[in-house]
């Protein structure tokens, strides 16, 4: 009983920033299609499939787990990770997450230009790029043209930590916060009024606790 009362309180202290409730949360279709709808300011995105806790392997070297990866109608691949401290190489990170969910997704025999069109969406409680945006795009160029060059990746940091006045701004306020309720972002509230009011969504949230360490 002590174990199970436990669970709960440290479940009643997570936030969408923190990776159980996140994953928990935006595993539904719903509420990772308006993430990223909100995030990509495309209404009209569709998502077809989600997967939480997606791991792949790598027998030739490092595997990587990511946090939240779904296919849309147009066939993007798009990834979402959220990550509270800044202990590692970011932008290092978000590169060979790309790498690998590429290779992934591109078959053999594929021409490089069918290859998927892959989005990494790197939300973080700290801000690692030093601007006064919520949402900043880093894109690939030529340094001596300033041309864009479209190699099919897309790499997208959002900073939960700086607030623009933006609707993702206005959605990740509520990331940092341990319960929200917005009718401007009805899926992300339904999920987390089941994760933190329901008893069956707080029991689902309790089991996945266990041995959660909120510091």
């Amino acid at each position: 009983m002590d174990i199970l009362k436990s669970a709960e309180q440290k479940a009643l202290l997570l936030r969408p920033i923190d990776d159980l409730l996140f994953k928990l949360m935006y595993q539904d279709k719903g509420a990772c299609q308006e993430l990223i709808r909100t995030i990509l300011e495309d209404e009209s995105l569709i998502v077809l499939d989600v997967i939480a806790q997606n791991t792949i392997p790598n027998l030739l070297g490092r595997g990587v787990r990511l946090d939240v990866t779904c296919k849309t109608s147009d066939k993007r691949i798009i990834n979402v990770e959220v990550q509270r401290f800044d202990s590692d190489d970011h932008f290092r990170r978000i590169r060979y997450n790309a790498s690998v969910l590429t290779a992934r997704h591109t078959m053999k025999g594929t021409n490089f230009k069918d290859t998927s069109e892959v989005y990494i969406i790197y939300i973080t409680e700290f801000d690692i790029i030093n601007s006064d945006k919520t949402v900043c795009h880093i894109e690939s160029f030529i340094r001596e043209t300033g041309k864009i060059i479209d190699d099919g990746l897309h790499r997208i940091v959002v900073n939960a930590a700086k607030y623009d006045g933006s609707k993702t701004a206005r959605l990740m306020a509520h990331f940092r916060e341990k319960h929200f309720e917005d009718e401007e972002f009805p899926e992300s509230t339904k999920q987390m009024k089941y994760y933190k009011k329901n008893s069956k969504g707080r029991k689902e949230g309790n089991v996945q606790t266990n041995g959660f360490n909120n510091s």
